[in-house]
């Protein structure tokens, strides 16, 4: 199952309730960035980032859940690709 939400918080709430093999993040999303929506969550999925933005600061505190950073704009085969590794690697965790 793949879900879209429009903004952090939107991403929280669904976190909340369902699991998830895999989570795509932006690190700027409105409402609720990505590292604050990766800090509040105990035990969030494997994470690909894909941002255009740098992949530092507060970020680096949490990459033990990141498996992929992309940079945008990324190529449909580099996401379809990150995402088929944050899925095995949940289920190998």
């Amino acid at each position: 199952m793949a879900i879209q939400v429009p903004d952090g918080e939107a991403a929280r709430r669904v976190l909340r309730t369902l699991r998830f093999d895999a989570m795509v993040l932006d690190i700027k999303m409105p409402r609720l960035d990505g590292v604050s929506l990766l800090v509040d969550l105990s035990n969030p999925p494997p994470v690909v980032v894909v941002s255009a933005y740098p992949f530092d600061g507060e970020a680096h505190q949490h990459a033990e859940r990141i498996v992929s950073h992309l940079t945008k704009p990324v190529a449909p085969e580099h996401l379809l690709d990150a995402v088929a590794f944050a899925t095995r690697k949940a289920k190998h965790t």
